[in-house]
């Protein structure tokens, strides 16, 4: 038997969550790479050149379950077809698939937890994300506050705009400015 032991039901949730939430970091990550044009500043002719240098043999592709969400929104943050292929491995045909099919309106989601944390999240269908994001909580969740129609472009304004107030991933300590904003966007 070797030095490691096995996680705990709690431990393991808690790891399983924070992978969840690094990998939601790395699709907006990988968004404002392309958006910020960073192939170019670190001196790459190409974003494919810049993937191909920088991420190699890394696994970026999506999981089967979120690749529509995941390609769409890089779509609707203005990457090209091919610089999504590029970075996800996705094939174009299956990408232009996933668009087309994804015609639901997002809406940014704001979800206190009863701990006070308040992620601010984006989804198509934002009920389903909190019972999703539910089943793997460990304390209770309710949705605050829906604004319909807005994308990612304005998720990631929200994640700056409350930075100061970060905790960890799209999850946000419930600073003044942030419980004013909730408050006065649901009036």
């Amino acid at each position: 038997m070797t030095g490691i032991q096995q996680a705990t039901s709690t431990g393991a949730r808690t790891l399983t969550d924070r992978i969840k939430v690094a990998l939601e970091g790395t699709w907006l990550l990988i968004q404002e790479a392309y958006t910020s044009r960073a192939w170019s500043a670190l001196g790459y002719a190409t974003w494919d050149a810049y993937c191909t240098a920088e991420f190699g043999d890394a696994q970026l592709r999506p999981p089967k379950e979120r690749r529509r969400e995941v390609v769409t929104s890089m779509r609707q943050a203005g990457l090209s077809l091919r610089a999504i292929e590029s970075v996800t491995s996705v094939s174009r045909k299956t990408i232009i698939r996933d668009c087309a099919e994804a015609v639901e309106v997002e809406s940014v989601y704001f979800i206190e937890a009863a701990n006070g944390l308040i992620k601010i999240g984006r989804s198509t269908d934002p009920l389903r994300r909190l019972r999703g994001l539910q089943t793997g909580s460990p304390v209770q969740l309710r949705m605050v506050l829906v604004l319909t129609g807005l994308g990612v472009a304005d998720e990631m304004a929200l994640h700056d705009r409350f930075a100061e107030y970060r905790s960890h991933g799209e999850w946000f300590h419930p600073g003044p400015d942030l419980i004013e904003f909730v408050r006065g966007s649901r009036d």
